[in-house]
């Protein structure tokens, strides 16, 4: 009796193992999500936190670092917590006499990205979704007010938002494609990230969305992505007035008025954060 209950446990266990590689074989973008989660356990990207002297750093204003380099609003927290701000106007652009608006800050890098899905996937990468005004999320809303966000919480709002998809696969079907995998692994590499991740809703109030493309720019696209962080939780983690180094970057998130960044660093950027606060980042000196 022993003996067949062994068996049949283990009967029981092949079959579930076997049916499981099934689904799996039959279901490419559950499969994707898996090889994700399992190289997520292996990825990391450290925040170094530099403790240099003041020697080798200087203060600049938001206004002064605004007028040298231009201001970005990259790092714009938008959520049900952070709406959109009343003042906030986005530097809109046509892409390509598409009809499409994004940030004008986006448009290269969106570039960057579809003419990469078309190499590497011969696919042409269409949006579906991009800046939207109040007036129009408010209707998006009204349509469908479980899946679109309350107005003036929309990411769309601020034109760094892009909904995503190719020809036969949009919506959670993205991913059913090899150019919604390609998207989904390497937009980092192109300054973007999947805003609303699997498993993410306690920290974005978001269901997982891969087809939602967030604009943050770099080195912070690739900081989120290698850590599995979400927006919040990277600037979250940034500590108020703490500078961090990561590979020939500088990263720091600082309150409004002066700023304190290294000396000699270059293509300093700065993005108000919607939090009260700002992140000023740019290239250091020589690499440290």
């Amino acid at each position: 009796m022993k003996r067949r209950v062994k068996w049949a446990a283990l009967a029981l266990i092949v079959c579930a193992a076997v049916g499981t590689a099934g689904v799996l074989w039959l279901k490419p973008d559950w499969r994707f999500l898996l090889a994700q989660q399992v190289q997520g356990i292996f990825s990391r990207l450290d925040l170094e936190e530099l403790d240099w002297p003041g020697e080798k750093l200087r203060v600049e204003s938001v206004d002064g670092l605004k007028e040298e380099a231009g201001e970005s609003q990259a790092l714009l927290l938008v959520n049900e917590s952070h709406p959109v701000p009343e003042n906030f106007k986005p530097d809109l652009e046509e892409y390509k006499d598409s009809g499409v608006l994004m940030q004008r800050e986006v448009l290269e890098s969106y570039e960057a990205l579809a003419e990469a899905v078309k190499k590497e996937c011969g696919e042409q990468l269409f949006v579906k979704s991009s800046y939207r005004d109040r007036e129009d999320q408010q209707e998006e809303y009204e349509a469908d007010p479980v899946v679109a966000a309350v107005p003036g919480t929309s990411e769309h709002e601020t034109g760094l938002a892009l909904d995503v998809y190719v020809a036969g696969y949009a919506g959670y079907g993205f991913l059913k494609s090899e150019a919604g995998q390609y998207v989904n692994s390497h937009c980092w590499e192109y300054g973007f990230i999947i805003r609303y991740p699997l498993g993410s809703q306690e920290e974005t109030g978001i269901p997982f969305e891969p087809w939602h493309l967030r604009y943050v720019g770099k080195p912070h696209a690739e900081i989120i992505e290698k850590n599995g962080w979400t927006l919040e939780e990277y600037l979250n983690r940034l500590e108020l007035g703490e500078l961090y180094q990561v590979g020939e970057c500088f990263v720091s998130r600082q309150q409004l008025g002066g700023l304190t960044l290294p000396a000699g660093a270059g293509d300093v950027m700065v993005s108000a954060d919607n939090c009260g606060n700002c992140v000023v980042w740019g290239r250091l000196a020589d690499g440290k």
